[in-house]
């Protein structure tokens, strides 16, 4: 329910209509507990500074009691619910350093980018006869800040015998993986899913709910029973963007669904095909701050409708267009109907273009 919260100014008037009517003076006249100037006056000022901070208080308490309010409470109404914030998780992949043939390069050797970010090879390995040698890494701290892209030079921190020059490089595709712990708005999504859907023992509720609680990155989620058989259960992934899922992000929901998955069910994680949605409108008036205007609705209009395997209506997409700041109308030559996207295939944004 709302609390309103009145201003100090009325509190403080509350106090004086009631000192006013209860007070007189001696002579019988009407005491005046407004003024500044009166003790009665500062009296007011007073409580209605105190009983202001009060309502503030009661307003915070109020909202740390719900799931779809809470933030300094958020994690214990989680964990009333069995769920837990998903951490900051940690990009990985695979560098090249160069050497002298058959060198060991042991395990747990520090790297560094070029922005200070630390990274730790997590396997030994040898300089192959081509003298160079591949090791596993892992980044240090979780975040995106982790995730490179192939061909950055990362600096060995402290020198490795054997190892020239002591750099390595980040192979193809690049280091990935790496995600920012879960926001409040995305816990408090979860928390209000769990309790609208409970547990129903292996539902597609459950399968959304489990691969969700895998991984931060998940964004779009779509589940197929018998998928490709029988107690088959495929269920499809894409991340904020949409962007498609890399390897790594779709064994971390794998992983993570062998361990809620039902005994009697193969459930098989995979990463949802990322269909790039083009357009092509005729804006009235033309100008370039009603095309940026335009570009930004079309892209935040496939963000918010955008589901796995859904229908991106081409009346949603035109009434995201109109309501952009600048248009007055516009004509749209493409796409001329609704966009049906087939199972395990998610709509991205592609370019908007103009006649």
């Amino acid at each position: 329910m709302p609390w309103p919260i009145p201003a100090p100014e009325t509190i403080a008037a509350k106090a004086a209509g009631i000192y006013e009517g209860t007070l007189k003076s001696p002579d019988g006249t009407p005491i005046d507990a407004s003024s500044p100037n009166t003790v009665l006056g500062a009296t007011t000022r007073v409580v209605g500074m105190s009983a202001f901070e009060l309502y503030l208080f009661q307003a915070y308490t109020q909202a740390e009691l719900w799931p779809d309010t809470a933030q300094d409470n958020l994690d214990r109404i989680a964990g009333v619910w069995g769920l837990t914030r998903i951490p900051a998780q940690v990009a990985s992949g695979t560098v090249s350093v160069s050497g002298t043939v058959d060198a060991p390069i042991p395990s747990g050797v520090t790297l560094a980018d070029s922005l200070g970010n630390l990274y730790t090879t997590t396997a030994p390995g040898t300089v192959a006869a081509d003298g160079a040698a591949l090791l596993p890494v892992s980044a240090s701290v979780g975040g995106v800040a982790g995730n490179l892209a192939a061909g950055a030079i990362l600096t060995i921190v402290v020198a490795v015998g054997g190892v020239a020059p002591q750099q390595a490089t980040v192979q193809a595709p690049g280091f990935s993986g790496g995600e920012p712990e879960e926001t409040n708005p995305q816990l408090s999504a979860r928390v209000l899913a769990r309790i609208r859907n409970p547990g129903n023992g292996g539902s597609v509720a459950d399968y959304e709910a489990w691969a969700e609680a895998a991984s931060s990155a998940v964004e779009y989620v779509a589940v197929q029973p018998g998928y490709t058989g029988a107690g088959t259960v495929g269920v499809f992934l894409a991340g904020v963007g949409p962007a498609a899922f890399s390897a790594d992000e779709v064994a971390t929901v794998q992983a993570y669904l062998q361990t809620k998955r039902p005994v009697t069910a193969q459930v098989t994680a995979y990463a949802a095909t990322v269909q790039a949605l083009d357009a092509t409108i005729t804006l009235n008036p033309d100008t370039l701050a009603n095309r940026a205007a335009a570009t930004a609705a079309f892209a935040n209009w496939i963000e918010a409708d955008a589901a796995i395997g859904g229908t991106m209506y081409l009346s949603r997409m035109n009434a995201a267009i109109a309501a952009g700041d600048g248009e007055f109308s516009h004509e749209t030559a493409s796409p001329t109907a609704d966009v049906v996207l087939g199972v395990g295939t998610i709509a991205g944004v592609g370019v908007l273009s103009f006649g």
